[in-house]
């Protein structure tokens, strides 16, 4: 499994999030798993999925987890790109999960291309 970085082409500025693409072909319970494990996350799936309203009345449905964890810790979500009707982002490369996290973790905006 690898996770990717690219830089977006748009400027996100004052933004208080750093989006990661992540490429794999392992479902969102898997990814999380290796997640929490390799950084001592710990990613709980969200109840209901994140959902994104479509024309003619149609839901796309996004798996996504969240950190659970201390308020003190900053926050952090995976967030499924494919969902039951489109995805959110369709440019390539297209990534398969959206890690978002706050800017306090400033660490990961060097992430270059890594094996988890």
């Amino acid at each position: 499994m690898s996770a990717k970085r690219y830089k977006s082409s748009v400027p996100l500025v004052g933004s208080d999030f750093v989006i990661l693409g992540i490429h794999t072909n392992e479902p969102p319970y898997k990814l999380s798993w290796c997640l929490n494990d390799t950084f001592i996350w710990n990613f709980v799936c969200e109840k209901v999925p994140f959902e994104v309203n479509l024309p003619e009345k149609k839901t796309s449905m996004h798996a996504e987890y969240h950190y659970s964890g201390s308020d003190l810790n900053p926050r952090l979500w995976l967030l499924q790109n494919q969902g039951t009707e489109v995805r959110l982002v369709n440019q390539k490369p297209v990534p398969d999960y959206f890690l978002i996290l706050e800017n306090e973790y400033a660490e990961f905006r060097n992430w270059e291309e890594r094996e988890i």
